[in-house]
């Protein structure tokens, strides 16, 4: 069994939730959210536990989109 956890102010629920669904063909995975973590406990696997845990770590990470905007000095409208 292998626990993933990851920071809510940091990783979007909805990719979280997204991954589940993806992985639960051919993994016992299961969530636990709290108010500001959510843990992840990979309990089965069809392939390697540790390479399955890493890769769904990674479809949390690229599925989560954090955008930082600010006034661009090569943009006069913003500036």
């Amino acid at each position: 069994m292998l626990t993933i956890p990851f920071d809510l102010s940091i990783y979007s629920q909805a990719a979280i939730h997204d991954a589940l669904l993806a992985y639960r063909a051919f993994c016992q995975i299961t969530a636990k959210f709290t108010e500001n973590q959510c843990i992840c406990t990979l309990r089965q696997s069809k392939y390697d536990m540790q390479q399955t845990a890493y890769e769904f770590a990674n479809y949390v990470l690229s599925s989560t989109c954090l955008l930082y905007t600010s006034p661009s000095p090569r943009d006069p409208k913003t500036s």
